[in-house]
């Protein structure tokens, strides 16, 4: 009498994602995005609705229409599982719908003026109603330059010498240069600009490049130090 031993392999799961949207429900939604921005854009056409706010607002309200249609059928929770992500796509599309127009804006505009000599030349005779072909950024480059160079004059020494007291020496003071330093460290750059534009820009009466150096400087001091 012979003994048969058979060998199984052993079945590996699959993980499953209930979740996951199927490609069909994929489809379907994108098929409503699509019809709603169409929709949307008809409406605007036809109506007094104009510009991306009205568009937007239109296909804000057509979304939720396309969604109720859709969902009819469905039950509540489904209902209100599609509501609430439509709500923030839509949300999402509106908070950041700005932002892109401005991002899209400058690049837009900006593209035009580029040219080969735009890095050196300046801005000395030319205003600010010529022509993007006339001027360049060369003084703002190097004007950028010399502050960082001014302000990295100032706040090196005294930020390695704030370093030394504060890990070294150790003395009296070291309670107060700390809490300065990390006073300092959560200065807004606006709240810098505005203390140096009511002491030095005031007592001198002129805007120059030292002005923007020192709000530089109050701005690395407490990286330096650290």
């Amino acid at each position: 009498m012979s003994t048969i031993v058979t060998e199984t392999s052993a079945v590996t799961p699959q993980p499953t994602m209930p979740w996951q949207a199927t490609t069909r429900k994929k489809v379907a939604t994108l098929m409503s995005l699509v019809i709603s921005a169409v929709v949307s854009f008809v409406i605007v056409l036809v109506t007094g609705l104009a510009g991306v706010d009205g568009f937007a607002l239109t296909f804000f309200g057509v979304s939720f229409l396309a969604v109720a249609i859709r969902t009819f059928r469905l039950d509540s929770k489904k209902r209100k599982d599609a509501f609430v992500t439509v709500a923030i796509i839509a949300t999402a599309v509106l908070a950041f719908s700005p932002w892109m127009s401005i991002f899209g804006s400058v690049i837009i505009k900006g593209l035009r003026g580029l040219r080969p000599n735009f890095l050196y030349e300046t801005m000395q005779t030319t205003t600010p109603d010529d022509e993007l072909s006339l001027g360049g950024a060369g003084h703002a480059i190097v004007g950028s330059a010399i502050m960082v160079v001014i302000a990295t004059a100032i706040t090196l020494p005294l930020g390695i010498l704030s370093g030394v007291y504060l890990t070294e020496v150790r003395g009296r003071l070291t309670f107060l240069v700390r809490f300065v330093v990390q006073s300092m460290s959560g200065v807004p750059s606006i709240v810098a600009g505005l203390f140096i534009y009511t002491t030095f820009v005031n007592f001198t009466n002129a805007f120059s490049g030292m002005a923007g150096a020192l709000a530089l400087a109050i701005l690395m001091l407490p990286t330096v130090a650290r």
